[in-house]
């Protein structure tokens, strides 16, 4: 379903959106990690973790609800998309919580750590919303996308309707079936031969005279004939 801003031909906020994954769930990950090791050195990388994080969340995030205005309504992709949406700004909302109640030159706060560990935890399903959006609802997916599909820059295909699926991992969907004869005259071998084998009904082997149309046919014909057994010449 290809509904969704492109640059060069790949939606943006697909493209935006591993920036603020990437270092926001680094910084879940060093907090995780600060539990169970108060005093290592790798507490100081959420002073620049966590503002980054949050300015790519405030770039790609934009792209992401244009993307989502354009889903058709009523349909199960818009509802995950508003999920996926609203999850990922409480989430997004929790680390900058955590990133304010970190004191400086100084290991986080519990109330920090807390809020830091939520925020993780919620992206984790917001990560999963996102790839059943494109994996299995096909949203930012051409709709003729499959294994040799030509390059993204080079695709001019229209928008498709809201009820045309996806066909990903074909090998060519928009080629021609071939269920029949290629030509004309294929088509006529084809159908003489079906006329030529096709059964005789046993109602069309009568003879004129008789009723039963069993009768007609001589059993003395039908019986096996003894080769060895010549006629006198």
């Amino acid at each position: 379903m290809n509904r969704s801003v492109r640059f060069l031909g790949h939606p943006v906020h697909q493209m935006l959106v591993v920036f603020p994954a990437g270092l926001l769930m680094t910084a879940f990950l060093v907090d995780l990690w600060t539990l169970v090791m108060p005093a290592s050195r790798v507490v100081g990388l959420n002073d620049w973790l966590l503002p980054l994080g949050l300015a790519a969340a405030a770039v790609a995030a934009p792209f992401g609800f244009l993307d989502w205005r354009q889903l058709p309504r009523p349909s199960r992709a818009r509802r995950v998309g508003a999920l996926h949406g609203l999850g990922n700004t409480v989430a997004v909302m929790l680390f900058l919580a955590s990133w304010l109640l970190r004191p400086e030159a100084a290991p986080p706060t519990w109330p920090a750590l807390l809020a830091s560990l939520i925020a993780g935890g919620m992206m984790l399903m917001t990560a999963w919303m996102g790839g059943e959006l494109v994996s299995r609802l096909g949203v930012g997916v051409y709709q003729d996308a499959h294994v040799n599909a030509t390059s993204s820059l080079t695709a001019t295909e229209a928008t498709p309707s809201p009820e045309t699926p996806g066909h990903i991992g074909l090998t060519n969907p928009r080629a021609p079936e071939r269920r029949g004869p290629r030509s004309r005259k294929a088509a006529q071998r084809a159908a003489a031969g079906r006329e030529g084998s096709s059964p005789v009904p046993l109602s069309d082997l009568s003879v004129a005279g008789e009723e039963d149309p069993g009768a007609a046919i001589d059993t003395t014909d039908m019986a096996p004939v003894d080769r060895r057994k010549r006629p006198p010449r």
